[in-house]
């Protein structure tokens, strides 16, 4: 079948190569046959052209198939004498293997008994040298054995394994004792530890300062491997786990502190009180200070002698922190769990009492090894008699009760004293006590009582009498800063401090989202106290809210761009990259609110976060452009621009009151002004301009420098347009009228402004522009009005005929015929259509 397809598949070879011809099939044929031919004359043994080739292939075939059996043959017969020497081998073979594994058996025994001797070698070597009270060799001998156990850890030997475990245990604990004993005698000579009552200005013997530093290197060298140890010290949580073991050394000169702390504070005493948690946390703190120069000066160097680099005051800082951070585990245990009254001694108010040196009356330290046989527990840096404390984790869902108030003050504690540690130099990466009240039960009831206090605080500020009075003078307090904003940003300033140093992003994250709440809780309640202040547009109250809204909103804006508010707007875009689309906490922008609250949609204002920005790209989010703050800034600045609206609103009531008669005036029949000797204020204006000055006055004095700011360009602008519209463009002027209003407004009117700007003018373009249309030459008003009239030659557009408005700006590639000229005239704010209009009020121009 192979051979066919080979066939066909060349055949289609042939035929494909060229046109569907019959001929070249024909030619395919005959090239075919004479292949076929030409194979069988060579092949054929009675062809004439090739006898002598075919008969070498013969012979040679022959050769080889000749020798092919004569290799067989010789095959066959070496088989079978090798199948022979082998049966008769086998039994040599057998017994060798058994020597072999005699032998192997025999070494290894050797070994054993090697490492047997070599231990019993040294362990008697050890016990003369303890005898004899030669410490160093001692310690050598257990650093030889320490180095066989460390050598004998992978063995197969369990019996051995064992042995030398056991054998290690033994001299360590035999040292330990020993060196031990020896080291808090020598302490008791130092009167270690050094506190209040054994404090004395005589300094201890030099020989015993030499004895502790030999003792203290000696114990360091009692390292046992960390494979061999085992079971570690009990702990009453997970938590102190964390605290690793200090050295032995370190861990003797804790033990007495321990042993008080546990008598003091962990006992019936007076001093063990739940509302008093500053007296063991300033006791751990005072004992870290009375002993860091000793620590310095006599452990540090035994432990520069190590291969790692230990510092002595950080391990004996962290042994401390580890006592108080049970004694911490208990006492929040007792407050989720139970009613202070339930815990508390029966004393009422005694301070703690001194500390004097030994005045435990049991000993709560571990048993001291009685003889060489029996190996003591592993020592431990904290061990007390009391019970241990339930686990946090464990309880059901905790309620504090009447317990908030310890609780909140126990959390201020811990956190004064994690400050106090930084202050002594310990490092940030050791651990403290803020894990212990971050745990999950825990922190939930730190957030809810942080938020309690905040908002009792946030009454005692808002309904203080004096909440809205300023704080500084007038005359230098430029933000016109009241009680009520400083207290409240001192509020939220004091819960950063209390949350700004939690290792976890998590939990400072939920701190803002608390802050943020407390912004927008104050935010509604300045709305609620508005009801009643917006009635009276000029009283302080009004005036003091927007002062102290903007206060609060330029401080945010500071905070905003510190380092520690930069991170957590950082860990919040990556918190929302890890969120599902739905629940994303995407910032809304300040736009968009001010959106929404123009359109007064203040109930909608929180929406939600991720439809600010559903239609944006990712990359929006990498864009720090954004602050934590934007969305309180945005409620903040729409609430003053309303508030400063209104002031503005009243303001220009009284002025629009005090202009009637202004604005009614004969403008079309007054005298010249320079018919006069000393040219006046009109009549009319005095009590237009006279309210105009108390108000600007009151403004000065009420209002913040940025308020002021904002507040008078607002009444430049209603008044320009007010005046252009109601006095203007409603009355005829002669030359005298034009003339007044000119003095009017450039004498008197400007000038009230000038305390504010350099020019006032500025914000005055249409009346500035219309005094000088005004008051131009009549032929030059004559020659204007004509190119105003006379049709745009250059293609100027439509646009100079639209309808005219104050506040329409004119692009300068459209400064085209009439509006240039305009332009060369000094008028560009007017449109040449107001402009006709303005000319079109002057009288002496009616009849032309």
């Amino acid at each position: 079948m192979a051979l066919m397809n080979d066939v066909i598949n060349k055949v289609n070879a042939e035929l494909c190569s060229g046109s569907c011809d019959i001929s070249i099939c024909i030619e395919v044929e005959k090239k075919l046959k004479e292949k076929k031919a030409s194979i069988e004359n060579a092949m054929s043994l009675a062809s004439t052209e090739f006898p002598s080739k075919v008969s070498e292939v013969v012979q040679e075939v022959n050769a080889v198939t000749l020798d092919i059996n004569a290799l067989t043959s010789s095959f066959a017969t070496l088989s079978s004498d090798i199948k022979d020497h082998l049966s008769k081998s086998d039994t040599t073979t057998e017994k060798l293997f058994e020597y072999i594994s005699d032998i192997d058996q025999l070494e290894k025994c050797i070994s054993y008994l090697s490492w047997i001797k070599a231990i019993e070698d040294t362990c008697f070597e050890m016990e003369t040298s303890f005898l004899e009270k030669d410490e160093e060799s001692s310690l050598v001998g257990f650093k030889r054995l320490s180095s066989y156990q460390k050598c004998l850890q992978n063995t197969s030997c369990q019996h051995l394994l064992s042995y030398i475990n056991d054998t290690v245990h033994f001299w360590h604990h035999l040292l330990e004792e020993t060196f031990s004993k020896e080291f808090e005698e020598v302490l008791k000579i130092l009167k270690w530890p050094f506190v209040s009552g054994n404090i004395s200005l005589e300094s201890p013997p030099v020989e015993s300062l030499d004895r502790f530093q030999k003792l203290a290197e000696l114990l360091l060298h009692l390292q046992i491997p960390e494979k061999s140890v085992g079971t570690g010290p009990v702990v009453s949580s997970v938590l102190l786990t964390e605290f690793a073991l200090p050295p032995l050394p370190i861990r003797l000169l804790l033990r007495p502190l321990a042993k008080r702390f546990a008598y003091h504070f962990k006992g019936p005493r007076k001093t063990n009180r739940l509302d008093r948690p500053e007296w063991y946390l300033t006791q751990i703190l005072t004992w870290m200070r009375d002993h860091s120069h000793f620590l310095n000066q006599w452990v540090q160097p035994a432990l520069d002698q190590m291969e790692e680099e230990v510092n002595a005051n950080v391990e004996f800082m962290r042994g401390l922190v580890r006592i108080v951070a049970e004694k911490l585990q208990s006492d929040l245990s007792t407050l989720l769990q139970t009613h202070p009254t339930d815990s508390e001694p029966s004393a009422a108010s005694h301070p703690p009492t001194p500390l004097p040196p030994d005045s435990s009356p049991a000993k709560v330290a571990p048993a001291v090894m009685a003889g060489p046989s029996t190996p003591p527990p592993s020592p431990s840096v904290v061990v007390t008699s009391s019970p241990a404390p339930p686990a946090l984790g464990s309880s059901t869902t905790a309620k504090l009760g009447g317990c908030e108030e310890l609780f909140s003050h126990l959390i201020d504690e811990v956190l004064s004293f994690e400050k106090e540690l930084q202050d002594l130099e310990y490092p940030d990466s050791q651990p403290g006590l803020l894990p212990v009240i971050t745990q999950a039960n825990v922190f939930v009831w730190w957030i809810h009582v942080e938020k309690k206090n905040a908002g009792e605080k946030m009454d005692q500020i808002l309904f203080s009498e004096t909440a809205w009075q300023p704080l500084g003078s007038k005359e230098f307090d430029d933000m016109k800063v009241t009680e009520c904003g400083d207290s409240f940003l001192s509020l939220l300033m004091t819960i950063t401090d209390r949350y700004k140093n939690l290792p976890q992003p998590g939990h400072r994250l939920q701190f803002l989202d608390l802050q943020l709440f407390l912004l927008e809780d104050f935010w509604m309640r300045v709305l609620q106290q508005l009801h009643a202040a917006r009635e009276n547009p000029f009283g302080l109250a009004l005036s003091a809210i927007l002062n102290t809204l903007a206060y609060i909103s330029h401080v945010l804006r500071d905070w905003s761009e510190t380092p520690h508010f930069l991170q957590l707007q950082f860990y919040m875009m990556q918190f929302d990259k890890l969120q599902p689309s739905h629940e994303k906490r995407i910032h809304v922008g300040a736009d968009t609110l001010k959106l929404a609250l123009n359109r007064g949609e203040e109930e909608d204002v929180f929406v939600s976060k991720d439809s600010t920005r559903k239609n944006q790209p990712d990359e929006d989010l990498e864009d720090l452009g954004w602050t934590v703050f934007d969305e309180t800034l945005a409620l903040f600045s729409h609430l003053q621009s309303d508030l400063l609206g209104c002031i503005c609103e009243a303001i220009m009531s009284d002025i629009k009151d005090k202009s009637r008669l202004y604005c009614s005036d004969k403008w079309f029949a007054m005298p010249s002004p320079k018919e006069f000797l000393n040219p006046s204020l009109s009549p009319t204006a005095c009590p237009l301009f006279e309210v105009l000055s108390e108000h600007l006055h009151w403004l000065k004095d009420t209002l913040s420098v940025h308020l002021l700011s904002r507040a008078w360009q607002i009444l430049c602008s209603e008044l320009n347009k007010f005046l252009y519209r109601k006095l203007v463009l409603a009355n005829k002027f002669n030359v005298g009228g034009a003339l007044q209003l000119q003095f009017d407004m450039t004498r008197n009117l400007f000038p009230l402004f000038s305390q504010f700007t350099e020019k006032p003018e500025n914000h005055f373009k249409e009346i500035k522009e219309v005094c000088f249309l005004l008051t131009i030459s009549k032929g030059s008003a004559l020659l204007l009005r004509e190119a105003l009239d006379f049709p745009n030659r250059q293609g100027s557009s439509s646009e100079e005929d639209d309808e005219h408005g104050m506040g329409k700006q004119k692009d300068s590639l459209a400064l085209r015929g009439p509006a240039r000229v305009l332009a060369e005239m000094g008028v560009h704010k007017l449109t040449p259509a107001e402009a006709k209009v303005i000319l079109g009020l002057r009288t002496d121009l009616l009849c032309i």
